[in-house]
């Protein structure tokens, strides 16, 4: 029984494999066929994506093919397309750089409040010390480079109603440095030739206010000792406000003006920079027939001469004075100055002296010094330019406002002593010590507020055959300002 049942197996066994064998044998070619199907349509797809990036490549290659023409173009013609960006400023410069212009200009709107002794009131006038306010500045101008050595600059003056000059020039670079023609700045001191945009106080100090204004005339300028050193020098004629010195009956009014500075000692690391500036300046002035007030540019006719100085304020009186007074036609002018940076340390000082031969045969020297020292609170850095010799724009480590910063823009807190004393000999136009303290919030490059707090000191003023008079003057000052 046993092996009946085995044999029953063994042919169960077989029958079933006999069943299953033609299946088995049949499903391999179906999936044959189906990988054969989809080998086809990845074949198809394939062919697609190589035939768009032939296409692509080919694009490209004919963008690039037009790219390089349009170079070569470029630089087979005068390259004198122009390109427009701003760097603090209005900006258009061509291809091949050899012109560059520049739109600019600024706008300064000043408060003042006085608080004015009784002696002040009596002597000055109380009309004198009212609030208020005036456009300090209301420029507007154009410079460039054309022809690549050739450069102008052309600024005018709005505030007060009229259109005065301000750098109105042409320049030109010569073996001998760079050759300036025009109503510019005379070379003289230190915080006179820093833009009025980077001064730390709303005004220049006593000694800033003693040295030449701009004048017209020619000078020319050039650097030495591995460019940390510059000189200037240059010949000027007394002009008005509009560049013009005309209808003068001698030949022989002339001023002689120059200025040697450099960097006396300079350390830089990874953190900050520090350094050291000197400056020495001197000028020679001659007039025939008129000798033009050295403080506000009015031509005083006929050999007189006149000083006087507005003190840390522009709104209210002028606070010593000489009066014209007799001259021989000659005054000569004595300056020194320094300059001092350590990160967001700073400091400078400056003395002016004149020395003025009075018609009565004998001579007057009437002087002025100031000493000042500011710090960034933020941390920034004041720059100091040491191809001009002199300050430059500041920028805060993050704008006003700057999402990606603090926002917060940049601080600085100042300090400020000056002095000036007018009484020499004949000459009796007073003293005046100041104290200034400054507050600016830097918003970004070209935006600035600034607060100052006065306090004016004078004594020693002409009051008829006496010279004793004594005015306390505490001033708070306040200034809006944008430049580009």
């Amino acid at each position: 029984m046993r092996r009946k049942k085995s044999w029953h197996g063994l042919v169960a066994v077989g029958a079933i494999a006999l069943m299953v064998a033609p299946a088995m044998a049949n499903e391999p070619s179906e999936k044959e066929a189906q990988l054969e199907q989809r080998i086809t349509e990845l074949e198809a797809q394939l062919e697609k994506v190589v035939t768009q990036i032939q296409t692509n490549t080919t694009s490209q290659t004919t963008l690039e093919s037009r790219i390089a023409e349009l170079q070569t173009s470029a630089a087979d013609g005068d390259g004198n397309d122009m390109g427009m960006y701003w760097k603090n400023g209005i900006r258009f410069d061509s291809a091949n750089k050899q012109f560059k212009f520049k739109l600019g200009g600024r706008i300064m709107n000043d408060y003042a409040f006085f608080d004015a002794s009784s002696n002040a009131e009596n002597y000055y006038g109380k009309d004198e010390f009212r609030t208020g306010s005036e456009f300090r500045r209301a420029r507007l101008y154009m410079a460039g480079t054309i022809y690549g050595n050739i450069g102008f600059k052309a600024q005018y003056e709005f505030a007060g109603g009229d259109a005065d000059f301000k750098d109105v020039y042409i320049t030109a670079a010569t073996p001998f440095g760079t050759l300036t023609a025009g109503h510019h700045k005379e070379p003289f001191g230190l915080e006179y030739l820093t833009s009025s945009k980077y001064i730390t106080f709303m005004e220049r100090s006593l000694a800033a206010q003693m040295a030449p204004k701009r004048n017209t005339g020619v000078s020319l300028a050039d650097g030495f000792g591995d460019g940390q050193w510059r000189w200037s020098a240059g010949v000027f004629r007394d002009s008005d406000t509009f560049g013009d010195d005309t209808n003068n009956l001698g030949g022989s009014e002339w001023n002689f003006t120059g200025r040697v500075s450099g960097v006396a000692w300079r350390s830089q690391n990874e953190d900050q920079e520090s350094l050291l500036n000197v400056g020495v300046s001197g000028s020679y002035r001659k007039g025939s027939d008129e000798l033009v007030d050295p403080a506000f540019k009015a031509p005083l006719n006929d050999g007189f001469g006149r000083v006087a100085l507005a003190g840390a304020q522009r709104i209210g009186p002028t606070f010593v004075d000489t009066g014209r007074f007799g001259t021989d036609d000659e005054m000569k002018m004595w300056g020194a100055d320094m300059a001092f940076l350590m990160g967001p340390l700073h400091a400078q000082g400056e003395y002016v002296m004149q020395d003025w031969d009075v018609s009565t045969g004998s001579s007057a020297d009437v002087d002025a010094w100031a000493a000042q020292i500011g710090y960034f609170l933020t941390g920034e850095t004041r720059a100091f330019d040491t191809k001009t010799a002199n300050w430059n724009r500041t920028s805060p480590t993050s704008n006003y406002g700057d999402s990606e910063g603090d926002g917060l823009g940049a601080w600085e807190a100042a300090v400020r002593y000056d002095t000036a004393d007018l009484n020499d000999g004949s000459l009796q136009g007073g003293e005046i010590t100041q104290w200034t303290f400054g507050l600016n919030w830097y918003l970004n490059p070209n935006t600035r507020i600034m607060w100052n707090y006065v306090m004016a000191e004078m004594s020693n003023l002409p009051t008829g055959t006496r010279f004793d008079a004594r005015a306390d003057v505490d001033i708070f000052e306040m200034r809006f300002q944008i430049d580009f």
